[in-house]
């Protein structure tokens, strides 16, 4: 029979605050990596923001740093796009006519707001949320 964690811990025995740590260790390392790489910020954009994600859904938000508040995050996603949902709508319509640096473009759109499914259940009603809503409706049209 296998002894329940104890209470704050996961079943390898480290604490949330642990494993928050190493979250963050992670996000460092993210970047430093990918430092020298070709699309650096888009790169590093996307895996801080699934991996904020992943740890405010698997340890709970914590507005007392910025990298584990769900509302930090919306910010942040919102703050990498460079198009509205009606732009990236439209060039989505005849994305197999385009330039490769557009399509590219509608690429990182579409990886920058992978994690919106998760977060919008997090945030509090207002016009960040709906802005994230209609990004969730016009990324299945991405390319």
């Amino acid at each position: 029979m296998a002894i329940p964690p104890l209470p704050g811990r996961d079943h390898d025995g480290h604490g949330l605050e642990a494993r928050r740590q190493w979250a963050k260790l992670s996000l460092l390392a993210n970047r430093r990596m990918l430092d020298q790489a070709e699309g650096h910020a888009a790169r590093v954009a996307q895996q801080d923001f699934i991996l904020r994600m992943w740890v405010v859904d698997r340890l709970g938000p914590d507005d007392t740093d910025p990298d584990w508040s769900p509302e930090a995050l919306a910010s942040d996603t919102l703050g990498a796009l460079s198009l509205t949902p009606p732009q990236a709508s439209a060039l989505a319509e005849y994305w197999r006519d385009l330039p490769t640096g557009q399509i590219r473009e509608l690429r990182r759109h579409k990886n920058l707001t992978a994690h919106l499914e998760s977060l919008i259940g997090y945030l509090a009603p207002g016009q960040v949320r709906e802005r994230l809503v209609t990004w969730t409706a016009t990324r299945p049209l991405l390319p």
